[in-house]
């Protein structure tokens, strides 16, 4: 069984711009640019008092991301936080990855004194 581990994004790494490249490219919804994406995880990875951005590292490379937010796109709800963007990639779905990551976001509402979170 592969050791997956996970890791705070911070700005400036290059697994930032491998996790912005993959929410560009599967998240159609979010309407953005490679260019438009990582500005805004920059921006996002650079503050962790309103959330957080998770990767997913297996065998020393990136596998997957996640997100720990107050809102949805939308905001259409007056909950939160919320588990957003999760993302493994293709060859490592179903091994394990997604369940980590979902693992480590509730651990981070945990540390945020969250005792509910929405998907």
């Amino acid at each position: 069984m592969t050791c997956i581990q996970t890791f705070i994004l911070e700005p400036g790494t290059p697994e930032l711009a491998i996790c912005a490249r993959w929410r560009a490219n599967a998240f159609s919804v979010l309407k953005a640019s490679f260019d438009q994406e990582l500005r805004s995880l920059e921006l996002f990875a650079s503050d962790h008092s309103h959330g957080v951005a998770l990767v997913a590292i297996a065998n020393g490379k990136p596998v997957g991301t996640c997100l720990l937010v107050e809102s949805e796109i939308e905001p259409n709800h007056d909950v939160s936080p919320w588990l957003a963007g999760l993302f493994v990639v293709p060859e490592h779905r179903r091994k394990g990855a997604g369940a980590v990551l979902v693992r480590a976001i509730e651990d981070q509402a945990r540390q945020r004194h969250f005792s509910r979170l929405y998907l």
